[in-house]
């Protein structure tokens, strides 16, 4: 799954810089196959990162959704622009430091944010401060209460 899609990056490099980096000399048209594999694989090298510290797929914040939405873009702007006539210091910049988050991310220096975890299963390890509920069947059902 991509964490991010064509328009996010027209959104977050303008389409006039996407259509330079993928554009076909032939026909002038956008390579969309270029740009979805370019998002592919900026979105397998950030799982790549998080797997060894969450277990994937994530469940995002909409915080954590923009976070990872613009790194997988500058990741991707990065691969579109693999050559060295493409690769300009903005892009080089950009791509280095979503690179360097994700090692933070990987080492325990940052974080993604995400939606709390719900603990389903029972034998797992319950933190001390969790608040945890119980309850009895109930008592007052339709069936209970039929002809009142």
């Amino acid at each position: 799954m991509a964490y991010a899609l064509e328009t996010d990056l027209d959104t977050s490099w303008t389409a006039a810089q996407i259509d330079l980096l993928t554009v076909d000399p032939v026909t002038l048209a956008r390579n969309q196959q270029a740009i979805a594999q370019a998002l592919d694989d900026a979105s397998a090298r950030i799982d790549g990162y998080l797997s060894s510290r969450y277990v994937l797929p994530l469940s995002l914040t909409p915080g954590g959704v923009s976070v990872l939405r613009g790194i997988c873009c500058d990741l991707a702007v990065g691969f579109l622009a693999s050559g060295p006539e493409r690769m300009t210091e903005v892009i080089k910049a950009r791509m280095e430091a979503a690179i360097v988050f994700l090692r933070d991310v990987a080492a325990n220096r940052a974080s993604i944010p995400q939606l709390p975890a719900i603990n389903q299963d029972a034998s797992a390890p319950v933190s001390p401060n969790e608040v945890l509920f119980s309850a009895s069947d109930r008592v007052m059902t339709r069936e209970s209460l039929e002809g009142y």
